[in-house]
């Protein structure tokens, strides 16, 4: 699992992932989207297009990443989910919470209209 993130000209913060994120990788990975989180930046775009597996436990610390980024008015928008992790995302009905777009370039777009 490596996670990297990247501020775009307009400021937005993408975050892109890549691996399996599972129980192994889980505070790994719930560490570093914390730290990204925690500089309290508003806009951030999560692409998903290189995970391959991605639990519910996965989803928690997404959930737990955008609470934190609503206290300071922030939005969190998701892209490049696979069928599977589409479908963990509808089953736990995430799909209400988070805007999700097929590529980063659309996610990217809904935040600049």
């Amino acid at each position: 699992m490596n996670i990297t993130d990247q501020i775009k000209p307009n400021g937005i913060c993408v975050i892109s992932l890549q691996g399996d994120i599972n129980k192994e990788s889980l505070n790994d990975f719930k560490e570093k989207i914390e730290a990204i989180v925690n500089k309290t930046r508003k806009k951030y775009v999560i692409n998903f297009q290189s995970v391959n597996i991605f639990t519910s436990d996965g989803a928690s610390v997404i959930v737990s990443a955008l609470k934190k980024c609503k206290k300071f008015q922030g939005i969190i928008k998701l892209s490049n989910l696979s069928p599977s992790i589409q479908e963990l995302f509808d089953m736990t009905r995430l799909n209400k919470v988070f805007d999700i777009y097929d590529s980063e370039e659309e996610a990217l777009k809904s935040m600049s209209d």
